[in-house]
């Protein structure tokens, strides 16, 4: 199983359109081949800033969903709704 990590802190002002995007890629990925699981943390000081863990059966199948993720229509409407990306990762367990 291969986890992504991604930290980021959602745009000022954009919430309510960062909520509808964000679901409707959970969807998206949810169909995906190697698809797992998606989980979404909120700080308890700053709600704006999350930590999306999103679950694959394997590498390959991780970073095929990565590569596509930027290919989707509403990637770039999406991405505008993140203020800042601090930290993204494919992890493993030991």
């Amino acid at each position: 199983m291969i986890t992504e990590i991604v930290v980021y802190r959602v745009t000022p002002g954009l919430e309510s359109t960062f909520d509808q995007l964000h679901d409707e890629l959970k969807t998206t990925f949810a169909s995906w081949a190697g698809f797992v699981g998606f989980r979404t943390l909120v700080s308890c000081q700053d709600p704006l800033q999350r930590i999306d863990e999103v679950t694959w059966c394997d590498e390959e199948s991780s970073q095929a969903a990565y590569a596509k993720f930027k290919t989707l229509p509403s990637f770039s409407a999406f991405m505008v709704t993140i203020e800042m990306v601090s930290h993204s990762g494919h992890y493993r367990s030991l």
